[in-house]
């Protein structure tokens, strides 16, 4: 979920409303993205260490450098493919969060595939998380400035829970259970929905589905990532299933119209829509992730987002593919509808 806050409040706080914990960035976070140097040094060696490309092993260092930089003692590393985690988290906790990426990678490309999709994740170890042990070593980390991390904690103000960079091509997170903040959920299952959640990301444009270099419509890659949130990486469920944290939002009566949602990214960080903007995302995925046939409609759109648009062209190419926004909407709020029937919100 976005960083900027415009200082008008949501009818939604994340005490209230927790799966606004989990939504993560779905841009470069803060100063580690705005242009990190490639390290001239050779990549760390660990016991366990894989033969890593040179990109991985360049970007792996540096991250560790910039840990160094920043005050962290040395960074372990952690190998499951096609992920790499590293971070002062404990080891025990990273070695889950790798498994659950894991689960997840193999899962959701499976479920791609049996919807037409043709995905596939990296063979060797490329994909790199930071796991650190706490909030504090988040905002340390992620170079926030100490005067605003406290303003953010005095006023209650939404903390990010994650951050996916598509320009570094890495995400960073951290364990809630080490937050002293009244969760309306437990801290555990934070940890998995932040996991899943940016972990999706990573997949989705690791796979062939997204291309991090080109325009992706936020309600696209934010719509992928809140879909599978409802995952149990534990029971091993199926996807699809109902996210009651964003069909909650849905409850009330506002609607941001389908145009706007595509082309208008801001709506994703500003406090008066920002979540209603995740939860029309996520009921958008939730419509054409049905079955193969709908799925059809949003594989032959996302062929045309691999191709380099134009960034003016983002509601013409969503009607080519996804038809007549506003037929399309009056579908959606007829879903909605039912789902919050079925679900017992209305």
């Amino acid at each position: 979920m976005g960083e900027r806050r415009d200082g008008s409040e949501s009818a939604w706080t994340r005490r209230a409303w927790a799966g606004a914990l989990v939504a993560g960035v779905y841009r470069a976070p803060l100063a580690l993205a705005q242009g990190t140097k490639q390290s001239a040094s050779k990549p760390s060696p660990a016991k366990d260490s894989p033969e890593l490309d040179p990109t991985t092993a360049g970007l792996l260092d540096e991250v560790e450098r910039i840990g160094k930089e920043r005050g962290f003692a040395a960074f372990d590393r952690t190998f499951r493919s096609p992920f790499i985690a590293t971070g002062n988290a404990h080891e025990v906790f990273r070695r889950d969060a790798l498994k659950i990426c894991v689960d997840l990678g193999k899962a959701f490309t499976l479920f791609l595939h049996a919807r037409g999709f043709d995905v596939k994740l990296p063979d060797k170890p490329t994909l790199i998380l930071v796991i650190l042990a706490s909030r504090v070593d988040y905002f340390k980390f992620t170079n926030i400035p100490e005067e605003q991390a406290k303003k953010e904690e005095d006023e209650d103000r939404a903390i990010v829970g994650g951050a996916y960079d598509p320009k570094n091509n890495l995400f960073i997170t951290f364990d809630f259970r080490k937050s002293s903040r009244d969760l309306a959920i437990s801290a555990a299952r934070v940890n998995t929905m932040t996991l899943v959640h940016e972990a999706t990301h990573m997949i989705c444009f690791n796979s062939g589905l997204l291309d991090r270099t080109h325009d992706i419509p936020t309600c696209i890659g934010e719509g992928l990532a809140v879909y599978t949130e409802a995952w149990d990486p534990f029971r091993k469920g199926p996807f699809g299933g109902v996210n009651i944290y964003r069909l909650q939002v849905l409850a009330d009566a506002s609607w941001i119209p389908l145009e706007r949602l595509f082309d208008d990214d801001e709506v994703f960080h500003k406090a008066e829509t920002e979540q209603l903007a995740y939860a029309q995302s996520w009921l958008l995925m939730q419509h054409y992730m049905h079955d193969r046939r709908t799925a059809t409609k949003l594989r032959e759109y996302l062929d045309l987002l691999r191709a380099q648009r134009e960034r003016a062209k983002r509601v013409d190419d969503a009607a080519l593919h996804l038809g007549n926004l506003t037929t399309l909407e009056r579908i959606l709020k007829r879903e909605r509808d039912q789902l919050l029937i079925k679900s017992r919100l209305r």
